[in-house]
């Protein structure tokens, strides 16, 4: 099973992602979309107990991309996500918010989800059949 680190983004932003979610399903029919909830995957399993700092809003693009985890929205700060997987002892990966696990582009990705805050930083892990957190930081954004 993958272990994975990610941000888990606040209770708001998920319930927008879900519907969306749900929609993309329906036109695409891409399964994975479920296995994983809304989150944005930073790479293997790393220290998630060293303080980490960022500030500032995130946003969503109206379009995916794919990476060895699946397809996911990019988020426009690419720089800001790069910086926090630095922190965590992670190489760069270009990342988003995560779609699902298929690692081949599509059509039907789109999204009006906009800003996201993060809520959490997680250490999970999955297969195909099931997802489960491990552990769980809470975050707070700097303003």
């Amino acid at each position: 099973m993958p272990i994975i680190t990610a941000l888990e983004i606040k209770e708001d932003e998920n319930l927008k992602a879900l519907k969306i979610y749900t929609d993309f399903f329906r036109k695409s029919g891409r399964k994975s979309v479920y296995l994983i909830p809304p989150i944005v995957i930073l790479g293997n399993e790393s220290e998630i107990e060293r303080h980490i700092s960022f500030n500032g809003d995130f946003h969503i693009e109206n379009s995916a991309s794919v990476n060895k985890y699946g397809t996911y929205f990019k988020i426009k700060e690419t720089e800001k996500i790069f910086d926090i997987q630095r922190q965590l002892g992670l190489s760069e990966m270009e990342s988003g918010l995560n779609l699902d696990l298929e690692r081949y582009q599509t059509d039907y990705a789109q999204t009006t989800i906009g800003k996201i805050r993060f809520e959490s930083i997680i250490i999970a892990r999955y297969d195909e059949f099931e997802y489960k957190v491990i552990k769980r930081k809470r975050i707070s954004m700097g303003r």
